[in-house]
């Protein structure tokens, strides 16, 4: 039987990308728009503390949360993962129009990020 685990995941999504991406100057530099996101998470989501999965235009963010922390801890640790989405917000917004000044192509995109701490199967 599969031992449950503390964890703290989160989803991350780029709101807009499927139509965005559709335009010529946009496709053909695609590559480099998601790993410049892909970076910005992980300058934000540091390894060793947190796993990221890349899924497409989103990923999956992973931290293994002990069990003895306590309450205190716990809240600490969402604070500074909320303190973190913004960041990564302020930075994906920095890296769009880095982007679309680079390609000639807008970029107004969002970075979608839902977060749950809870208990889940091995």
């Amino acid at each position: 039987m599969a031992e449950g685990v503390n964890a703290l995941v989160i989803f991350t999504d780029v709101r807009g990308f499927s139509r965005w991406s559709e335009a010529n100057e946009v496709f053909v530099n695609l590559r480099g728009f998601i790993d410049g996101f892909m970076a910005v998470l992980r300058a934000r989501f540091k390894a060793p503390a947190f796993e990221i999965r890349s899924r497409g235009d989103g990923a999956l963010i992973y931290r293994r949360i002990d069990a003895d922390l306590s309450r205190a801890e716990v809240s600490r640790l969402l604070a500074r993962t909320l303190n973190a989405v913004r960041q990564v917000d302020a930075d994906f917004a920095r890296h769009c129009r880095e982007f679309g000044r680079r390609v000639g192509h807008g970029a107004e995109l969002s970075a979608f990020c839902a977060a749950w701490a809870r208990r889940v199967s091995g």
